[in-house]
């Protein structure tokens, strides 16, 4: 059995529900962490995201158990002597963005992350035989080696460990790939700071802002935040923490413009978004 453990401070953990008017503007957010670009060595080749995809040994990971697991399938598990915790990942180009939102309840890990290092990956690269999950920084922060799996998965068929791993329309959506950049957008990593839509929104409030520690976003009613990864050519990566929900007519949804995006460059001041055809689905400036 599991036991969500997903919260975030800005949004209260809370999803509220009924008629209100828009929120006050609340800007601080600390989701979990984010990325930039250029992650990778210039004479490192950047994969096919699905080589990703299998049962994996982790070493040199930070606060790891001496035996660790890493599944990745439709979702991200890692093994654990109590058990199974796990979330959500993607990939795209050379960009990586996974987080913890669940354990089985055998697991009381309190507020305390229990794979701080799969939280701090935003790239991977070949190394020899292996795979490295990297850093903002370039740093490798765990070692994946295909190396079986838990002894448990080999006795109990019912365990997330246990068979191969197959390429489902899931995990190809979670591994969908990248667009190049339109000649008209430049890559960038200097999302840092709050922006607003270029577009006409009317009375709405709607602004976004890029931390350190994650996004927060709102449309001038709801907020919403999450994490997110840009690659060394482009790509955006985003996940979802959470979102609240009242009733609120004509909002500009920014989260939406994020969430459905899968490259993002500069064109002049405005920070443009692609969709997976390569359409523009709309531009941000800095506030």
């Amino acid at each position: 059995m599991r036991a969500s453990i997903l919260a975030t401070a800005a949004l209260a953990a809370v999803i509220l529900t009924g008629c209100a008017g828009p929120v006050a503007d609340q800007s601080t957010v600390d989701p979990k962490q984010n990325a930039t670009v250029g992650t990778l060595d210039d004479e490192q080749e950047i994969l096919d995201p699905s080589v990703l995809v299998g049962t994996w040994k982790v070493s040199d990971a930070k606060g790891m158990e001496p035996d660790t697991w890493l599944r990745l399938g439709e979702e991200a598990t890692v093994s654990f002597d109590c058990g199974n915790v796990g979330g959500s990942w993607t990939a795209r180009d050379d960009a990586f963005l996974a987080q913890w939102e669940w354990s089985e309840v055998s697991c009381d890990f309190g507020n305390d992350n229990p794979v701080p290092w799969l939280d701090e990956a935003t790239a991977y690269a070949q190394a020899g035989d292996s795979l490295v999950l990297l850093d903002a920084d370039g740093k490798t922060v765990a070692t994946l080696t295909d190396d079986g799996a838990p002894p448990r998965a080999a006795t109990d068929p019912h365990d997330p460990f246990s068979g191969e791993v197959e390429l489902t329309d899931q995990v190809r959506a979670t591994i969908r790939d990248g667009i190049p950049l339109p000649d008209e957008a430049t890559p960038t990593d200097d999302l840092l700071g709050r922006w607003v839509p270029t577009d006409d929104v009317g009375p709405t409030r709607a602004f976004v802002e890029f931390g350190e520690s994650g996004y927060m976003s709102s449309d001038g009613c709801n907020q919403s935040g999450g994490r997110w990864v840009v690659g060394s050519s482009g790509s955006l990566l985003s996940t979802n923490i959470g979102t609240t929900f009242m009733a609120c007519d004509n909002m500009y949804s920014i989260d939406g413009l994020i969430g459905g995006a899968v490259a993002v460059g500069m064109v002049a001041d405005e920070l443009t978004f692609y969709g997976p055809s390569g359409s523009r689905l709309g531009a941000i400036v800095r506030e």
